[in-house]
């Protein structure tokens, strides 16, 4: 954790991975006083603030403008409130005690479907991308040897495998994941 006076960050182990150790850690940081306040590059970052008692929790949801004040006051309905947002997640707080915002697989299975569906195809764009590139790179370097062109088609073939590579395995790992709430 990197320290700036009232904030810190704090590093994420990919909420694909390790969601509910993360949602615990952010919550005994609170205990000490330092307190969610948004998502940062590759972690969250958090405030110094009055220590808490807090429970953390990821919903993933993709909202249209139009539906974020219903979405967070059925959340405040519950007792939870909207700490901050990252694309389609959303972390929310509650005090210890408060009823969990999943509470049964069938709502747990659905949160990681609609995660799924995402991870897959960002996983099958980044796959077909890398195999068509190569599939190209080596025409080129067999038709006319090794050319700036061919090399533009290496560049691409390996930035591809390289965005694949992560895609792959948080779509794995969402996979696993929903499979226990089956």
């Amino acid at each position: 954790m990197n320290r700036t006076g009232k904030t810190r960050y704090m590093s994420s182990m990919g909420l694909a991975f390790a969601e509910e150790k993360e949602m615990k850690k952010l919550g005994e940081m609170a205990e000490q006083g330092w307190l969610l306040e948004s998502f940062a590059f590759l972690g969250y970052r958090l405030r110094k603030g009055e220590a808490q008692k807090l429970q953390y929790s990821l919903d993933v949801h993709e909202l249209k403008p139009s539906e974020q004040n219903e979405y967070f006051e059925m959340f405040e309905a519950g007792g939870w409130s909207h700490v901050c947002t990252q694309g389609n997640l959303h972390i929310f707080s509650a005090p210890p005690g408060t009823v969990p915002i999943y509470s049964d697989k069938n709502t747990m299975y659905e949160k990681y479907n609609r995660v799924i569906g995402v991870w897959r195809m960002l996983a099958a764009v980044f796959v077909i991308f890398s195999i068509v590139f190569h599939l190209i790179y080596r025409q080129i370097v067999e038709a006319q040897g090794i050319t700036p062109l061919s090399n533009v088609f290496l560049v691409l073939a390996t930035l591809s495998f390289a965005l694949a590579v992560p895609s792959l395995m948080t779509f794995t790992a969402f996979l696993f994941r929903r499979r226990r709430f089956r």
